[in-house]
């Protein structure tokens, strides 16, 4: 993987919903947005990547207790609809923006994987905490 592409998946990761959220000096995690009241945002907690010009989205990897895993998302699938949306119809933006949401709200997609398509739905969970030394 060449570093520009491990940097848009690591991008992709942060915008899609396994946001990293730590103490800029290294310290303990900081609180995450919506901590405090109102909505918490959230995402399908995996490491995405998008090939805009090939208008492609892939699982690259997701955590085994994230909210993907748990659904029955694997690395290597492609996603090829999102809440019924063709992939191929959006641009990065608005990959990122389908898969955000309020945590406990669930986002529909159409997977290929294995030769074939299936239906998935995917409830968001809240923006991963780690602490800069555990990345």
């Amino acid at each position: 993987m060449t570093r520009r592409a491990a940097l848009l998946g690591a991008v992709l990761w942060v915008s899609a919903g396994c946001g990293v959220f730590s103490s800029p000096r290294g310290g303990d995690a900081l609180p995450l947005p919506g901590s405090r009241g109102g909505s918490w945002p959230g995402g399908i907690g995996a490491v995405l990547r998008h090939q805009q010009s090939a208008h492609r989205l892939f699982i690259d990897s997701l955590p085994a207790d994230g909210a993907a895993a748990r659904a029955g998302l694997r690395a290597g699938d492609e996603v090829v609809e999102i809440d019924g949306v063709a992939v191929r119809e959006m641009d990065r933006p608005s990959v990122i923006t389908r898969l955000r949401g309020e945590v406990g709200t669930r986002v529909r997609l159409s997977v290929f994987t294995d030769g074939g398509t299936r239906e998935i739905e995917v409830e968001r969970a809240p923006y991963a905490e780690v602490s800069r030394r555990s990345r």
